[in-house]
């Protein structure tokens, strides 16, 4: 439970430091194999081809620091830890009112 606590905290500071990179999810390519592996699997595979590797690039996707604050806020993707969803939930209200301008109509 602490642990949450304490991730809560530190992502709420991140967000609020910087608000546009916090609401974009990044992607890194997986490390693929070397080319002569890869060169050594497409001669047995590739019977009458061209050279060209077959192997296209892997990425792994990683959820913007929002995204994760929203799922510490909900019950069911935080293992039913209500302590750290409320707390999740009152630190997304503090950073959308930081963030947001105020809008009067």
């Amino acid at each position: 439970p602490q642990q949450r606590i304490d991730l809560i905290a530190d992502l709420s500071e991140s967000i609020l430091e910087d608000p546009a990179s916090a609401l974009t999810s990044t992607r890194t390519e997986i490390a693929t194999p070397s080319k002569s592996q890869s060169k050594k699997e497409n001669d047995d595979s590739n019977v009458g081809g061209s050279d060209a590797p077959i192997n296209e690039p892997q990425y792994h996707k990683t959820q913007s620091k929002m995204n994760k604050l929203l799922d510490l806020a909900s019950l069911s993707t935080n293992g039913h830890d209500s302590h750290a969803a409320r707390l999740a939930l009152l630190s997304l209200l503090a950073i959308f009112q930081d963030i947001l301008p105020v809008y009067r109509i």
